[in-house]
């Protein structure tokens, strides 16, 4: 049973995917986990999602700094077509490291039944 800082949202046929809440308790740093099985090919997939806030690479800079920062990385968007930034999220403790490689067990388990 996943309980500790990682929330099943969904399962299918074929697929579960989880929520998993970083140490600090603040929402924007958490993550997605998607287990999907393509029993065609018999191939596992996972994917691990994040929504990058722009905010908080910067947040303790300047204005004028903050400002020409977003107009230098629009125009690498515009002209370079991607952005590259990262993101990271905390586990608290050993429970929370557990709860999310449940997710991951519970996952596989899942999928093998399908397969």
């Amino acid at each position: 049973m996943i309980s500790y800082r990682v929330m099943k949202i969904a399962e299918f046929n074929d697929s579960a995917f989880y929520r998993i809440a970083c140490a600090c308790g603040n929402k924007d740093y958490e993550f997605e986990l998607w287990l999907e099985y393509d029993k065609d090919i018999n191939n596992i997939t996972l994917m691990i999602g994040k929504t990058l806030y722009w905010k908080y690479y910067y947040e303790f800079s300047p204005w004028y700094e903050k400002i020409y920062r977003r107009l230098f990385a629009g125009l690498k968007l515009i002209f370079g077509g991607y952005l590259e930034m990262q993101a990271d999220v905390l586990f608290m403790d050993k429970k929370h490291i557990e709860g999310f490689i449940e997710a991951l067990q519970e996952g596989i388990t899942k999928i093998e039944e399908k397969g």
